[in-house]
């Protein structure tokens, strides 16, 4: 089927972090199943992105309506209390309710908070974090909405301040029970738009969504790992991390898919990353 003929997926965030690798690796291996529609605050890109600001009581004309709508967009600036990233996301639930749609909202593995065990959805939440903390309020506040999936994403290579970041001297925290640092489940960007692309493709064909799902490469590794793999100088600081360790569960994710995602090793997720560094989108 022709691109151009494919059912529209909005997608918000276009210019943060994790949407412009999206669109980085979108742009080398387009989805099959439907066609992106990316979606910004100001309108200073592209000429087919949807302009939107979230923070106003507007919503978007859009026509074709979007088969489905993945929320990525966050505060940028200082939301100390999270309340306009949650104000956004409730824009995404009137949007999606309007066109009666489903809605994946990107959330966060920190919303499990410092476990030394590898925790599955079902678990309590016990964020520490900022980040945290709003994702699991934002989670509350819209857990009646109808046709909702939170993606409990794991730390996305290259979107964060460990890999890509190529300030001189970097500086890990010790964490209790390694001795290569925190420990997080990551995932690397191809294979996170390899996810996405085929749950947003089981969302456009009326498949129905696990309402919390998470979603990264396991196991879950040490961030001395990535940054040796990186080839970065490194050493550690003299405190101790807040968050020492996050590995999640992701037999959830495989079964939703109907296939394993690729294990995680610390030089194919940095490679990941590389691929995409040069990337124009």
């Amino acid at each position: 089927m022709a691109q151009s003929r494919l059912p529209d997926v909005l997608i918000t965030g276009a210019t943060g972090r994790v949407g412009t690798l999206l669109r980085k690796a979108w742009s080398i291996s387009p989805p099959l199943a439907f066609r992106p529609v990316w979606c910004a605050r100001t309108d200073d890109g592209p000429s087919d992105w949807v302009f939107w600001d979230m923070g106003g009581g507007t919503l978007p004309e859009l026509d074709p309506p979007p088969q489905a709508i993945l929320h990525l967009a966050r505060s940028a600036g200082m939301d100390p209390d999270g309340g306009r990233d949650i104000q956004m996301a409730r824009q995404a639930v009137r949007l999606a309710r309007l066109h009666a749609v489903p809605l994946l909202i990107a959330s966060s593995v920190a919303v499990y908070g410092s476990s030394a065990k590898i925790v599955a959805e079902q678990v309590p939440l016990r964020p520490v974090t900022r980040n945290g903390k709003t994702k699991r309020q934002l989670e509350l506040c819209l857990s009646a909405a109808d046709k909702v999936a939170f993606l409990r994403i794991g730390n996305v290579v290259g979107a964060d301040a460990l890999i890509g970041a190529r300030c001189e001297g970097l500086v890990l925290d010790r964490a209790q029970g390694s001795d290569r640092g925190p420990i997080r489940s990551w995932i690397g960007p191809r294979t996170l738009a390899e996810v996405l692309g085929d749950l947003l493709a089981l969302a456009v064909s009326g498949n129905p969504l696990p309402r919390q799902l998470n979603i990264a490469q396991e196991p879950a590794l040490a961030m001395a790992d990535l940054a040796d793999a990186d080839q970065r100088h490194w050493r550690y600081s003299a405190g101790m991390a807040e968050v020492g360790s996050i590995r999640v569960d992701c037999r959830l994710l495989q079964a939703t898919l109907g296939r394993a995602v690729a294990p995680a090793e610390a030089a194919a997720l940095v490679g990941e990353w590389r691929s995409l560094a040069a990337v124009c989108a």
